[in-house]
């Protein structure tokens, strides 16, 4: 039941914080999705109130290491991360794709600040996500396939995870 197209996985991640007003959240990671560690191919979060998501595709199956970055206005970027200071990565574990199979779900978040989960979306609901094999805009976040969704906590394929846990 979940969305997989070529060795992809669908995924929305989440994050619960409150930042300033006109800041913004990305997600900097170990994939070309997620910008490859490079902060300018980052791709940002979407914010409904103090909840940011992010839908995305992911390749299946593997481990991918990442982090939050919050970018305020004009000032210093703060990476948020895993471990004592939040500098070790956040891991997350994407799923095969197949039925049956556990979600994707983070493995190493000890000592991340927020309230941080990962859900595998449906077919219906990766459709209106484009491919991510085409190059992030240049210069900026990767915004393809940031539209919020429905979901949450209690939908099928949702992994939560809370610091400490």
């Amino acid at each position: 039941f979940f969305a997989v197209m070529e060795g992809q996985v669908a995924v929305r991640i989440k994050a619960k914080t409150k930042i300033a007003y006109g800041e913004e959240l990305l997600v900097c990671g170990s994939v070309p999705q997620l910008g490859s560690w490079k902060l300018s191919d980052a791709a940002l979060m979407q914010c409904q109130g103090e909840v940011w998501s992010l839908a995305t595709r992911l390749p299946s199956g593997v481990r991918v290491e990442l982090k939050l970055v919050q970018r305020p206005q004009g000032g210093q970027v703060l990476w948020h991360g895993a471990g004592q200071g939040g500098n070790a990565n956040l891991v997350l574990e994407t799923s095969i794709g197949r039925a049956g199979a556990q979600g994707s779900r983070f493995v190493s978040i000890e000592g991340f600040p927020w309230r941080l989960e990962v859900e595998d979306l449906d077919p219906e609901e990766a459709a209106g996500l484009q491919p991510e094999n085409n190059a992030p805009e240049p210069g900026g976040a990767n915004t393809a396939g940031a539209a919020p969704g429905p979901g949450g906590p209690g939908s099928p394929g949702t992994a939560l995870a809370t610091p400490g846990s």
